[in-house]
């Protein structure tokens, strides 16, 4: 991977990248500078994919997300943050408290 970059990107590019690259960490593995730019700009590989053949499959994960965001604020609403310092609290079982610290 040595000759990834082949020359200094413009600071948009970078900028594109790095926000691209701390949003997509949490989610998924990142990638390398040059298969992301090969993608933004349709080379190499990425020239033989056809136009929007990706967008129906993005489309439907993303509101898979905005599902999934409806449900946990919905179910967030039921339950009370400082419920965890009630002395009961420690006593209740392990996955009792995971569920309600992802619930939280």
């Amino acid at each position: 991977m040595a000759e990834a970059l082949r020359e200094i990107p413009s600071f948009w590019d970078w900028v594109n990248y790095m926000m691209m690259l701390m949003s997509s960490t949490t989610y998924g593995p990142a990638t390398e500078y040059r298969p992301y730019i090969e993608w933004i700009n349709l080379k190499g590989d990425f020239a033989k994919m056809p136009r929007f053949v990706n967008f129906k499959p993005a489309l439907i994960r993303f509101s898979h997300t905005l599902c999934c965001i409806g449900v946990y604020t919905a179910l967030g609403m039921f339950i009370d943050l400082y419920d965890m310092v009630d002395p009961k609290f420690k006593q209740e079982a392990l996955w009792f408290k995971i569920y309600f610290m992802i619930m939280c």
